[in-house]
């Protein structure tokens, strides 16, 4: 995928290089193929395997996934949109509850002005440093966005450090939290 330039220029958001990706356009975008009620969530997810067959085989993903090509942040309406599907039966999808009350389980990014942050932020993103660590290790998520080797990589090498100890002590973190969960309960 190419590098973005955020700066608009004429109406148009266009890669490092110079190349136009989107336009803006007075054209309507129709509807979303098969009767799909398009739902904005994360651009990260944590599916099941039937979940991603459905996504590589099935044309109805496939179609949606070519009707995503022309609205801005794609992975961001993708994903979700087939995740929270009730028109189209998708395997391993959640269709209980309302998505934007659904927590977030799969990436952790601290936001500008939102999560706190002990160092710099790039894009608005926290760059997370060994300072972040004891703050990222409560939270529930199974990733966190970001870690730049160049800064601090001391940072990494802590969570790498931890990530072996816990492989060879057989230590586990507690999994209640996620066996209360409504969409994984009978997945784990």
């Amino acid at each position: 995928m190419p590098e973005l330039n955020s700066e608009p220029m004429d109406d148009q958001l266009r890669d490092v290089k110079g190349d136009t990706i989107v336009k803006r356009s007075s054209e309507k975008l129709q509807g979303p193929p098969h009767g799909f009620k398009v739902v904005k969530g994360s651009a990260y997810g944590t599916f099941s395997r039937a979940f991603v067959a459905f996504v590589l085989l099935d044309k109805r993903a496939q179609d949606l996934l070519r009707w995503c090509q022309d609205v801005r942040s794609p992975d961001e309406y993708f994903w979700a949109t087939l995740h929270h599907s009730k028109t189209v039966p998708v395997p391993g999808a959640y269709t209980a509850g309302e998505p934007d009350k659904k927590p977030w389980l799969t990436v952790y990014a601290s936001w500008g002005g939102v999560d706190p942050c002990a160092t710099i932020r790039k894009r608005s993103v926290c760059i997370f440093s060994p300072e972040d660590l004891p703050g990222l290790l409560e939270r529930r998520e199974l990733f966190a966005n970001k870690f730049y080797i160049t800064h601090y990589p001391a940072a990494l090498h802590c969570l790498d450090e931890m990530l072996y100890s816990l492989t060879n002590t057989g230590a586990t973190r507690d999994l209640s939290y996620y066996d209360k969960l409504p969409f994984t309960a009978t997945r784990l």
